[in-house]
């Protein structure tokens, strides 16, 4: 058992406790009721988050400290046992400087970048001679400026790392980007387990961000990803939305953002490619999800940012089939699930 305490008297402090079967405990006790009768999503695991900046930070430490912390962080038998990370394509807002991998217009200039082969790689190879089975999480944060517009009305180039909407006109192209990051990759040794289209896509004051609605994503998966995917034979598992429980419903241009991703199943092209959608506790309120599932049963949900009831107290963490859920912490978040 781990606990964390709002005062942090107690950060992931180990310990472990006897449960008793005993239909005679005083009515004083704590007590823990069982129903097998009752059961909900299936448990994948737990997770964090590498940024840019926490794979700089940790190069930065000697390697025997590094190394501990690694193995404290992802070993399954002597630490937590986290087998999912969260990495960013491209930059995000923790990284060192803001790039995409193609960021000289055409889709045949693309490369990955030199902070990902010089901070990420190592990381991500530490991580995965300490627990091969860690499943690896991929988002963007924007798509290359050269492809982005100020609005699908007038489209306008909009050469910004932050805010825009992607150029339908580029649908194909962001597509390959897409498949050339997840072979790139592969190439490397890292298999993507899963991305989302998009971080925050209601959320445009990001210092790296796009714009883009369900409407957007749903045309985007259904007519460039997915097929895009299918055609290379690459299996990762495309999860949708990546935002808010309440969808930024306050900002008058999300008007008709409400439940994103359930819009997007409703369309059947595009739900054949989907596996869930990602979710973030920066805004409203988890029973969200339970109006989700219990509408699509079949999708994975994933929660992810999510800050404790405590504020600013570091949360265990674990993640499953309802849901993965971060909180950065020096650049290095853990997640919690909800169930």
């Amino acid at each position: 058992m781990y606990t964390t305490t709002a005062d942090k008297a107690k950060t992931m402090y180990h310990t472990s406790a006897v449960l008793e079967n005993n239909r005679e405990v005083a009515d004083n006790k704590n007590i823990i009721r069982l129903n097998p009768a009752v059961k909900y999503q299936e448990m994948d695991g737990f997770g964090a988050a590498i940024t840019g900046s926490s794979c700089y930070n940790l190069l930065q430490m000697a390697p025997e400290d590094r190394a501990a912390l690694l193995r404290e962080t992802f070993d399954p038998e002597t630490g937590y046992g986290y087998s999912f990370i969260r990495v960013s394509i491209g930059a995000s807002d923790f990284s060192l400087d803001e790039y995409t991998y193609c960021d000289e217009p055409g889709i045949e200039n693309f490369a990955m970048h030199e902070y990902d082969e010089r901070d990420l790689y190592p990381i991500l190879r530490e991580i995965l001679a300490i627990n091969p089975d860690v499943k690896i999480l991929a988002s963007p944060w924007t798509c290359p400026q050269w492809m982005k517009v100020d609005n699908l009305k007038d489209l306008n180039p909009f050469p910004s790392w932050t805010s825009g909407q992607l150029n339908p006109a580029y649908y194909p192209d962001y597509a390959t980007y897409f498949v050339k990051y997840l072979q790139a990759m592969e190439a490397e040794g890292f298999n993507i387990h899963s991305i989302t289209i998009q971080n925050e896509p209601l959320n445009r004051g990001n210092s790296v961000s796009l714009y883009m609605t369900w409407q957007e994503q749903r045309d985007f998966i259904k007519n460039a990803l997915g097929p895009a995917l299918k055609k290379a034979g690459i299996t990762t598992k495309i999860i949708v939305y990546d935002h808010n429980y309440d969808y930024d419903i306050h900002k008058p241009e999300n008007y008709d953002q409400a439940q994103y991703s359930v819009k997007i199943y409703q369309d059947a092209e595009a739900a054949r490619y989907i596996d869930g959608a990602a979710y973030h506790a920066y805004g409203g309120e988890v029973e969200e999800l339970d109006t989700i599932h219990a509408a699509f049963p079949d999708k994975i949900y994933i929660l992810r940012k999510c800050l404790s009831a405590c504020g600013e107290t570091v949360i265990p963490s674990a993640v499953t089939s309802y849901g993965i859920c971060g909180r950065y912490v020096l650049s290095l978040s853990t997640t919690l699930i909800k169930r």
